[in-house]
């Protein structure tokens, strides 16, 4: 059971800095330029 939930919580901490740093960028681009940009 140990070594099913490392990989998923070590996934979680990749996902949740990824949503992170996306939302930063996003927040970042839509102040910068005043419009909404999508990737």
């Amino acid at each position: 059971l140990i070594e099913f939930a490392v990989p998923y919580q070590a996934l979680a901490v990749v996902v949740a800095f990824f949503f992170f740093f996306f939302f930063f960028f996003f927040f970042h681009e839509t102040r910068a330029r005043g419009r909404v940009t999508l990737i």
